[in-house]
């Protein structure tokens, strides 16, 4: 069967080749997030914006992202991985550069809130193509390492604040922003569609013709296909939930409601901290270039962290690496609290 095969390919030059090209999707979609971090205490002095304008432009990009990840993954069973994943990418680098020649508060709003729409879909389709081409013994390891990209990608964006900002202005951070645009043309050559999509629109030929190809690249003498078409599409149908709906049924229900709870928490107190420490910092009398120096050493310190939780995953589980890390991270924000 053609999913089987798919499942039993070894680790090799094909998995590690895909895994930097969705990871420089999520790279480019952390670097375009921190830069409006970094952006945000400039811009407020500039245009001597209140309070909770500053937090409308934080904010609307996170309402943007979540819609685009409601929205992103009906679009991919529908149109596939490989298209939204190019689109999306397209629609959050184009407003990027858009945010360089805004001409009020309001227009920034309505750029950042297509940034976040094109960042939330691209994440969960770069992901799902990761997960789905990933050996099922090494998949925790690869989707770990395609989320340290995204330390990465704050690591840029910070050299970009450092570096850039204080002597070119903040226009320049947001036109480098939407040099990821130029991006799709490498996903249109190296990034294949999805093997369980094709097979549930029932293209068998196209989806055996890609396993062919990464066969012939891993040196693998293939051998003839004798499954059929109805076979593929139940195996297909059987392992993927239709819908969002069947994430609450009571197979799911348990597994689903915990990790949107340990989800909300990470997001929050990580937005929280990230995002709006430069503000903070700058506020409380600290020299912008000094604030970008913090937030730099802060961000360089998620990279040791995805990697051990990369070797973990496959030493523990995932459960007891989650468990851990949750563990840890409450530990140090208590013992922050009571110094």
């Amino acid at each position: 069967m053609i999913l089987e095969r798919l499942e039993k390919l070894p680790v090799g030059s094909f998995h590690y080749k895909l895994l930097v090209v969705t990871g420089l999707g999520w790279l480019f979609d952390s670097m375009d997030t921190g830069l409006i971090s970094f952006v945000l205490p400039i811009l407020a002095k500039e245009w001597g914006l209140t309070p909770v304008q500053v937090g409308w432009i934080g904010s609307i990009g996170l309402i943007g992202m979540a819609l685009g990840a409601v929205m992103a993954g009906t679009l991919a069973e529908r149109f596939g991985r490989k298209k939204v994943f190019a689109v999306t990418i397209v629609i959050y680098s184009v407003s990027t550069g858009l945010c360089a020649i805004v001409w009020d508060y309001e227009s920034l709003l309505v750029f950042r809130f297509l940034v976040g729409f094109g960042l939330g879909g691209e994440l969960p389709v770069a992901a799902t193509l990761m997960t789905e081409y990933a050996p099922t013994e090494f998949r925790g390891r690869f989707i770990v390492l395609l989320e340290s990209f995204w330390g990465l990608g704050w690591l840029i964006a910070g050299c970009i604040s450092y570096l850039i900002i204080p002597k070119f202005g903040w226009q320049t951070a947001f036109i480098i922003g939407a040099m990821p645009a130029l991006y799709v043309f490498v996903i249109r050559l190296y990034v294949p569609e999805s093997i369980r999509y094709l097979v549930s629109k029932g293209k068998i030929d196209a989806a055996k013709n890609i396993i062919l190809s990464i066969e012939k690249k891993l040196s693998i003498k293939s051998e003839p296909f004798t499954e059929n078409i109805s076979e593929n599409k139940s195996v297909a149908e059987e392992n993927v939930p239709s819908n969002f709906f069947s994430l609450w049924t009571p197979r799911f229900f348990g597994r689903t409601l915990m990790l949107w709870l340990a989800w909300f928490g990470i997001i929050f107190s990580y937005y929280g901290i990230f995002m709006w420490l430069p503000s903070i910092a700058f506020s409380q009398g600290f020299e912008i270039v000094k604030t970008f120096e913090y937030v730099f050493i802060m961000t360089f310190a998620q990279l040791p962290g995805y990697f051990a939780a990369a070797r973990l995953v496959d030493v523990i589980g995932r459960r007891y690496t989650l468990s851990s890390f949750l563990l840890l991270s409450g530990i140090h924000r208590n013992y922050i609290q009571l110094r």
